[in-house]
């Protein structure tokens, strides 16, 4: 077979001859020297001919036929790849979503983002009483106040000391990324899936109809100021019967809803399986607010979320947190409009009188909020034209007492005003305050058969006399003491308190609830007549006060139950309480106190723990330039 006409031989053997044998020479099988006419026809005397050639190509029909067959397989092998590849994507996305919720407890850019960039800055401002400043002369002070006591039990002060020393050993960092997020874990291992499940059908049927049944219940009533009942329902259905989907907002509401509600009747009907399911939905409630975009629209579903997310913040004595939610649902109440009359009156009655208590709710908030931190109230006296139900105005003349304290006495304007009109201020607005806990009273009086409902009054009575009490520290007398009205205030307080805690564990042994209330009034405000009554027990040496404070140290024993940022602040009380009981039981006079412990050293003292102090015309004694408040670090 010759091979001179293919290419492939050519390559590899001689060069490609220039045409084939004659068809005689082929027949006869003999050489041909492929001449025209070639040399053996010429001498056999035969016609010379050549046939044309076949080609030897594969048919393309073969090819098609081919192609055909696998032509089904190679697409299943195509779609096969593509299927691998969108799973490898899935887990990929999973894993990735998983370790974002492992580095800020949130699948949010913006909140990683934000906790990075919150570990190298400054701690948030809360009206001046800043612990970085005063951290430099923190171990100056343990030093010192070892050098120069005068206590002759040494184990005693080395427990004070060990105590102070460890107070001193919370990083600034930490205290920022507990403060911007529900979480108490820098590293949380908890997910924050929207797919979380919900308490059964049963049990969010019967605490609604429970609900509607109980309007007048202290916690359903609170629930229907942020949104109508009706309205709650019906969100709360949209979101356990989905067709359509729901928006996180919606899932906020729902879970808030019925944290509180299931709250609240596990304390009535005193069944535990209630407490877990408020648990539940209380975990699928802080995890929902961490998918929230930076930019929300302006709209009552998201003024209400935001609403219940700074009263939570508050249960977990997240302060700044709280004041975030707050300052975001303040800003969009006036986008609206809810706080100018004129802007609802082409509104029905009945959403008029929905958007009229979502407003007030947050100016409560937002009022409460302004004196805790010592900042400037997001809402304006001046720009609210609203008027408030009859049934709301404790609350909110409460709240704008609590403002006007901050603006008239411990504002940066309120400190440089003059002694006389201080004193007038505090004439006034104490006088006001009187009235509304004289109100109180009668209140808790005409309420006595109902525990739960006086149990929740006195925990806002033990707030009135709280604030109260701040009015009166704002001026001293002229022999820089506390005055006896702030003294008598103080006492009150601390009276209140125990008769606060005794009427909720009268309603329930859950430690949780105890500590819900110790988070949203003692801790939170901050308790300032534990601070008066501390002073006082150390210039007079008084037993019966420090019997007063050691019994409000024992009552804040559930916050072993409670968020860090509470239990820090729990360390706070005990080690005051530990230093005026060492000083009580040694039996130093005043004046030893003052020659072994001086004003700026015990100053410095109040200022480390988180109390700051300031010197003015008028006092050169101690008096807080805002409402005494804890400082972030310590409240995160």
């Amino acid at each position: 077979m010759e091979t001179r006409g293919c290419a492939a031989a050519r390559s590899r053997k001689q060069p490609a001859i220039p045409r084939r044998s004659c068809d005689q020479c082929r027949s006869r099988k003999v050489a041909c020297d492929r001449g025209s006419p070639c040399s053996s026809c010429d001498n056999a005397k035969i016609r010379c001919t050549h046939t044309t050639v076949v080609s030897r190509a594969k048919e393309a029909g073969q090819r098609v036929i081919i192609s055909a067959k696998y032509e089904r397989k190679f697409d299943e092998i195509s779609g096969g790849i593509d299927e691998i590849k969108k799973l490898l994507q899935e887990r990929s996305s999973d894993l990735r979503e998983h370790q974002s919720h492992h580095r800020a407890d949130s699948d949010s850019p913006l909140i990683q983002d934000t906790i990075e960039s919150g570990r190298k800055s400054p701690c948030p401002f809360t009206g001046g009483s800043s612990f970085t400043a005063h951290s430099l002369e923190a171990k100056r002070f343990v030093d010192s106040i070892a050098a120069q006591t005068t206590l002759d039990s040494d184990l005693e002060r080395d427990d004070l000391l060990a105590c102070l020393r460890d107070l001193l050993r919370h990083k600034n960092d930490e205290i920022v990324v507990h403060q911007i997020s529900f979480s108490d874990q820098p590293h949380p291992t908890s997910t924050c899936s929207k797919a979380k499940s919900l308490p059964p059908l049963e049990a969010a049927v019967f605490i609604l109809k429970w609900a509607k049944e109980n309007h007048s219940n202290y916690i359903v009533t609170r629930l229907s100021h942020i949104l109508p009942l009706e309205r709650l329902v019906e969100i709360c259905q949209k979101v356990y019967f989905s067709v359509n989907g729901y928006t996180e907002v919606e899932f906020i509401l729902t879970n808030g809803t019925f944290y509180w509600l299931y709250a609240e009747y596990a304390i009535l009907s005193k069944q535990s399986k209630f407490h877990e399911y408020s648990r539940q939905c209380c975990e699928n409630f802080q995890g929902a607010f961490s998918r929230l975009p930076f930019l929300l629209p302006a709209s009552m579903e998201v003024i209400a979320a935001l609403a219940m997310g700074s009263l939570h913040a508050i249960e977990l004595c997240k302060d700044v947190l709280a004041w975030t939610f707050s300052s975001s649902a303040s800003h969009l109440c006036q986008t609206l409009g809810f706080h100018q009359d004129s802007f609802l009156e082409t509104d029905g009655e009945d959403i008029k009188k929905a958007k009229q208590r979502l407003f007030f709710t947050i100016y409560r908030i937002d009022k409460s909020l302004s004196l805790r931190l010592g900042r400037s109230s997001n809402i304006q006296e001046y720009n609210v034209s609203l008027a408030c139900e009859s049934m709301d105005m404790r609350w909110n003349k409460s709240a704008n007492i609590q403002g006007r304290v901050y603006d008239e006495l411990y504002s940066s304007f309120g400190l440089s005003r003059s002694y006389s009109d201080r004193l007038h201020s505090v004439k006034s607005l104490s006088g006001e305050l009187q009235m509304l806990i004289d109100g109180f009273d009668n209140t808790l009086s005409s309420h006595c058969t109902d525990v739960l409902l006086k149990a929740h009054l006195a925990a806002e009575q033990v707030e009135l006399l709280s604030v109260l009490t701040l009015i009166h520290r704002a001026v001293l007398t002229p022999d820089s003491c506390i005055s006896p009205d702030c003294f008598e205030a103080a006492s009150k307080a601390m009276d209140a308190h125990q008769h606060a805690i005794a009427a909720l564990q009268a309603c329930t042994n859950e430690p949780t609830s105890v500590a819900r209330y110790i988070n949203r009034i003692i801790l939170n405000m901050p308790f300032v007549p534990f601070i008066v009554l501390f002073r006082q027990c150390i210039e007079a040496s008084n037993p019966v006060d420090l019997a007063r404070l050691g019994d409000f140290v024992t009552s804040l024993q559930p916050l072993e139950f409670s968020s860090k940022s509470a239990r820090r602040r729990q360390v706070l009380f005990q080690l005051l309480h530990k230093l005026a009981q060492l000083y009580v039981e040694s039996g130093s006079s005043p004046r030893v106190w003052n020659q072994s412990f001086t004003d700026d050293e015990f100053n410095h003292y109040l200022n480390i723990l988180g109390f700051t102090t300031t010197v003015s015309s008028f006092d050169q004694e101690f008096m807080p330039t805002i409402t005494n408040e804890f400082t972030s670090e310590m409240t995160s």
